[in-house]
């Protein structure tokens, strides 16, 4: 007869047996049992969601730190790019203000420059005398004169001209020596003619002959000439006439010029009137010679053969 055993587990039996029973079970029972959004980021372990855990395109710009992101390598190559774009950039900024920087310097310069053009040691350009342009020098009509002093001719003096009258008929020359440079500041002069003003509009006397002779006196004091404008034609009008050198001749400092004024009177006493007279120059680049007496043994300003006392 079989014996039949009855009696209680113990309390402590009951709990062992529980522990056993979860520990077997649990994650089943934890799958069935655990409360929706009950597990947070204190049950999950490191590195527990890997990416196939993550659903696709689930992860927004929210989600994400981007400053904790590597950098990828086109990313790389874009900021490289975006470098060197910067790069160009400041260079092309650098070379930018360079040439503004050279284009203010040469404006500067210039400026400097055209403020210093109009003026040479200081001086202002003003004070020189250009090299270019016409020159002209007036005589005097008082300064007209027989040819020979023994001609019959009788010169009156009007305010502003001169009167002149032959006591019989017949023809004589007047001469007119002016003053003239044959030079200016070391360069010679090229005379071009000059302008005659007269009056032989009365009946009885005619304006027969013009001329300019150049008279180089080198050795003596006749000196020789050369007719560098003649003009023989009658004329009994009264003008201001441009007489012109056909061949402008170069002067040195060795000569003088005469303009010689040929009248015909057939009438006796009657008057001519003879006014202005004015030389027409015009500058040259060469340089003067000087006469031959300034370069060669002359005797010094203020001596004489004499002994002083």
């Amino acid at each position: 007869m079989r014996r039949i055993l009855r009696h209680r587990p113990s309390p402590a039996m009951v709990v062992a047996c529980l522990a056993l029973t979860i520990t077997l079970g649990g994650t089943s029972y934890a799958a069935v049992t655990l409360p929706r959004n009950s597990v947070g980021t204190k049950q999950l372990k490191k590195n527990a969601v890997t990416s196939i855990k993550v659903k696709n395109n689930a992860l927004t710009g929210a989600d994400i730190l981007e400053s904790r992101l590597g950098r990828v390598p086109s990313a790389t190559n874009a900021i490289n790019a975006t470098n060197a774009a910067s790069a160009a950039s400041a260079a092309s900024a650098t070379n930018a203000t360079n040439a503004t920087n050279a284009t203010n310097a040469t404006n500067a310069t210039n400026a400097t420059n055209a403020a210093n053009a109009g003026t040479l040691d200081g001086k202002d350009s003003t004070e020189f005398v250009p090299n270019a342009g016409t020159i002209l020098v007036n005589g005097q009509y008082s300064d007209l004169e027989p040819f020979l002093s023994t001609d019959p001719i009788t010169l009156t003096r009007y305010i502003d001209t001169q009167g002149v009258e032959r006591t019989a008929i017949g023809s004589n020359s007047m001469r007119w020596g002016v003053d003239m440079p044959p030079a200016l500041y070391g360069r010679t002069l090229r005379l071009k003619g000059f302008e005659l003003c007269y009056d032989v509009a009365n009946v009885g006397v005619t304006l027969t002959n013009v001329q300019a002779n150049l008279y180089k006196h080198t050795n003596d004091g006749q000196g020789t000439s050369v007719d560098s404008i003649v003009d023989a034609t009658d004329r009994d009008d009264q003008a201001c006439r441009v007489y012109l050198d056909p061949t402008p001749s170069v002067l040195t400092g060795e000569e003088t010029l005469i303009v010689l004024i040929g009248l015909n009177w057939t009438v006796a006493n009657i008057e001519a009137w003879i006014g202005r007279l004015t030389y027409i120059f015009e500058p040259t680049a060469t340089a003067v010679v000087e006469p031959a007496g300034l370069t060669g043994t002359h005797s010094p300003l203020g001596s004489s053969g004499a002994s002083s006392r």
